[in-house]
């Protein structure tokens, strides 16, 4: 009788955890199981060389943590330093998916790469829905933009529209009368890289810091954070980690079904960062030298990232088209001008597969809305 008991203990339990998701509209979720299904692989190219950063660690966290495993789904991942080199990797055909900023992929889909896709995303910094100002790392000698004139800044990539740090150091220079030939641009690498570079005087200002690397700051006697209002009209919808892929491999049966796997999986990592503070620690320990921090500091980083982390997959098409027209296309690549729409790069029918299947995650709506159509100028 015991015996018999267990079984019918075990499916109960089943049927209430799968009701309570149910319940909750996929806020905080378990990496749901596709393993049943042909294994499948996926090749996905980076902006980074190798541990990300923590805003965007949703995909490598993914792996090690088995949310991919339990998708079927094996993935290889290729790095690489900014976007631009992440989307060029895409481009050549040595990777199936490219994690990067959306000005990158737009940009090489006006410049002739018009196989390229969007699918979705994993972080935005939409200052309309969730204001917040720009942050940099600078030497102690710089507290406001008019200080940068004759300084070296450096950057992930380059000075182009396809790098987010460029984008915003041009917008804050020519708000405050200056161009770009007022200051040195100079490619730093990756955020820690740059911090470091910034650390032993080699560069004197730098993009963002992200709040795990804060520490170093801090430590040092030369340099500091800064915080500028956002200018040039970059409030908008901005992309800063997407995840692009190629219109021919979207033709693919197989090829389809793995990245359907990687956008499923990655959604509902997201989702547990955002919900789940362990599930936060145990994923940022995979990548943060956790000597360094302490409670406080990985709710502060929890906190700070998780009003950009997407989980509904950052496919919000009026945002998108506002940004776009208003933005992109007259401030950030003016060339681009008649050569990308969003409808010829967007296909939001990847990100509405995942949530028909899992909901929409209420808590993230705020910041999130999934509007899967598109508006009228896009």
């Amino acid at each position: 009788m015991e015996e018999t008991k267990q079984p019918m203990k075990r499916i109960l339990a089943s049927v209430v955890a799968l009701l309570a998701v149910a319940a909750c509209g996929g806020a905080a979720s378990s990496p749901s199981s596709s393993s049943s299904a042909q294994p499948l692989t996926l090749t996905v190219a980076l902006p980074w060389p190798a541990k990300p950063p923590i805003c965007c660690m949703m995909e490598q966290a993914a792996d090690q943590l088995g949310y991919y495993k339990k998708q079927g789904l094996t993935v290889t991942f290729a790095g690489s330093n900014g976007s631009a080199a992440s989307i060029q990797t895409l481009v050549a055909g040595r990777a199936d998916v490219a994690g990067a900023a959306v000005a990158a992929g737009l940009g090489a889909y006006a410049a002739g790469s018009t196989d390229i896709r969007y699918i979705g995303g994993e972080l935005n910094a939409n200052g309309a829905r969730y204001p917040q100002k720009w942050f940099f790392a600078t030497s102690k000698s710089i507290n406001q933009p008019s200080d940068l004139k004759g300084k070296t800044i450096g950057l992930s990539a380059g000075a182009n529209p396809t790098d987010p740090g460029y984008v915003e150091f041009h917008a804050l220079l020519t708000a405050n009368g200056m161009s770009d030939s007022d200051v040195h641009y100079v490619v730093a690498g990756a955020a820690d890289q740059r911090v470091q570079a910034l650390v032993a005087g080699r560069i004197d200002a730098t993009q963002w810091v992200t709040p795990e690397l804060s520490y170093v700051i801090q430590k040092s006697s030369n340099a500091h954070i800064v915080t500028w209002d956002p200018v040039g009209g970059a409030q908008y919808w901005n992309g800063c980690e997407c995840w692009f892929t190629t219109a021919t491999a979207l033709k693919d049966k197989t090829k389809r079904e793995a990245i359907q796997r990687f956008v499923n999986g990655t959604i509902l990592m997201i989702r547990d960062l955002v919900a789940s503070s362990a599930t936060f620690t145990k994923a940022m320990g995979l990548f943060v030298d956790m000597s360094q921090q302490t409670p406080d500091s990985i709710k502060a980083v929890q906190d700070y990232w998780k009003t950009e982390y997407q989980a509904n997959g950052c496919m919000n098409l009026t945002d998108m088209t506002a940004w776009m027209n208003d933005v992109y296309l007259k401030k950030t690549n003016p060339s681009a001008a008649g050569k990308v729409t969003l409808k010829q790069v967007v296909d939001p029918s990847l990100v509405k597969a995942a949530l028909d299947k899992y909901g929409i995650d209420k808590t993230a709506a705020a910041w999130d809305p999934p509007q899967l159509t598109f508006p009228a100028g896009s």
